[in-house]
């Protein structure tokens, strides 16, 4: 394997982890590999909530999977230190913001784009946005908007906790609050999301807390394993 930047984070998850660990798409071939072989293993990558890399940095932790997509039974003693809340509902209004698959992404689950966008076409007359990771503030994007579409990107966390509604499918970090239907845009759902934000805080781990084997120790709790 090539080293990279983040190659340090992943040997510091495969020391108390007993399963193969993988950090973004680094080699993407064994991960797809595996994931039809339904072999267990770990994926790294940005955390839901304080995001970024440095001495005090998070990232989520997936097992056997990309993100987090289910509900868990958690409290929510976790949510204060990762900043993670959330705000009121907001009424749908104009434009719909739609955020790309990446080539590892489709390389992984299909093409999606095309699709995507020749569905929302059939559905709606609603300006669709498309917004790359150059385009500045997903937030300003997002104003006065209808909701965020995407197949699974972090971007739809963000968008659910400024209370936006969401479109995503089942690989989704934001699966459990989203409308999983884009044929269904203009019939938007507004579940209640603190149990969900609940789980991603558990789905994250900080460096110190990676070091230390607490994250497999909650990852093996919450999983069963």
């Amino acid at each position: 394997m090539t080293p990279t930047f983040r190659e340090p984070y992943r040997k510091k998850m495969q020391e108390t982890c007993p399963v193969r660990v993988f950090f973004g798409f680094d080699e993407i071939d064994e991960l797809k590999r595996m994931r039809q072989a339904k072999e267990p293993y770990v994926y790294m990558d940005h955390a839901y909530f304080m995001r970024g890399y440095g001495p005090d940095c998070n990232f989520r932790v997936i097992y056997s999977g990309l993100h987090r997509t289910n509900v868990l039974d958690v409290p929510s003693d976790r949510n204060k230190r990762f900043s993670a809340v959330f705000h009121d509902w907001k009424e749908g209004r104009n434009h719909i913001v739609l955020i790309p698959a990446a080539k590892n992404i489709e390389a992984i689950f299909g093409k999606w784009n095309d699709k995507a966008c020749e569905t929302l076409a059939t559905v709606t007359t609603r300006e669709v946005r498309v917004k790359s990771k150059s385009d500045g503030s997903l937030k300003d994007f997002l104003h006065r908007s209808w909701g965020l579409v995407s197949h699974s990107s972090v971007a739809a966390v963000e968008a659910a906790c400024l209370g936006f509604p969401v479109w995503g499918g089942a690989e989704s970090p934001a699966f459990a609050v989203s409308n999983p239907d884009i044929s269904d845009i203009e019939n938007p759902l507004r579940p209640d999301r603190q149990q969900w934000v609940n789980t991603l805080c558990y789905s994250q781990f900080s460096i110190g807390e990676i070091e230390k084997g607490t994250a497999w120790k909650i990852i093996s709790e919450t999983e069963r394993l």
